[in-house]
């Protein structure tokens, strides 16, 4: 069975399967004697993930079937008692999570390359590149567009999901900065999956005055390279504009903490002469 081929154990084998030597392998193994090794160890780390999710799923359906047996009455074998369907109900429900995580880390593995962009490039935008325009709606209602604010520095920043802590602190950040930024010449753009109806709620409960821009389809993200984080979300990633539209400084990874203050920082240097460093 898939179970007894993974072992007890899907914890221990997920992270044999993220951790270990290609050599030391015990995991299911691919075919793909083409691909770079760090694209067959998430390949592996994956299925790995995926089959023992399975695993598990058909050992709880297999044990559901089995309490039927349980406080069924004699001679009407063919309907389950109210504890036989409370078992099946529970040995489910342990199940559920597993499998959703499973889910949810598989499809973070898979998606945590780099991304194509549409002009036919991997990865993200360069420094020098020209910056795709986005359009946000600011907090009075007003659609703002990045390619209206030539003569000025802009912020495109990039955050998974409206109202968790990392990207409220990260907003949070920008809108108290929000006055020395304006002061500078810096226009910020904050950019995620989220719908403008998320947006808008997120902008009420925290008072934020910037312009924010609802890429539910993922095309802006696409064209700024930023790659998938988990399902409809985006990696952190901030991308400071300068005057002429093109990218003066990518940040990968950010700390939402102090995103603000960094790009303060950086474009104090560029409104002073000295440039991208």
């Amino acid at each position: 069975m898939v179970l007894d081929q993974l072992g007890r154990d899907p914890i221990r084998q997920i992270s044999l399967a993220m951790t270990s030597p290609p050599g030391d392998r015990t995991d299911i193994e691919t075919n793909r004697e083409d691909a770079s090794p760090p694209i067959r160890d998430s390949v592996n780390a994956f299925v790995a993930i995926v089959v023992t999710a399975c695993g598990w799923v058909c050992h709880a359906i297999a044990s559901a079937f089995r309490g039927r047996n349980i406080g069924v009455r004699r001679g009407r074998d063919d309907k389950l008692t109210g504890a036989a369907r409370e078992v099946t109900i529970m040995r489910m429900r342990s199940i559920a999570p597993i499998a959703v995580c499973g889910l949810l880390v598989g499809t973070g593995i898979a998606g945590c390359g780099p991304t194509k962009r549409p002009d036919g490039n991997v990865g993200l935008l360069a420094v020098g590149s020209p910056a795709p325009d986005v359009v946000g709606e600011d907090a009075a209602g007003r659609m703002v567009k990045l390619s209206d604010q030539k003569g000025k520095l802009a912020v495109v920043y990039f955050y998974p999901k409206d109202g968790t802590p990392g990207c409220t602190t990260q907003a949070c950040a920008f809108r108290d900065a929000f006055d020395r930024l304006s002061n500078a010449g810096v226009v910020v753009f904050g950019v995620s999956r989220d719908s403008a109806e998320s947006h808008r709620k997120f902008r009420r409960e925290h008072d934020l005055p910037f312009p924010m821009v609802a890429d539910e389809s993922g095309e802006i993200s696409r064209a700024y390279g930023v790659p998938s984080k988990y399902v409809g979300m985006t990696a952190r990633v901030t991308f400071l504009i300068d005057a002429k539209g093109k990218v003066a400084r990518v940040w990968p990874d950010v700390d939402p903490a102090v995103d603000a203050e960094r790009v303060l920082g950086a474009a104090s240097e560029m409104r002073a002469g000295r440039g991208p460093s």
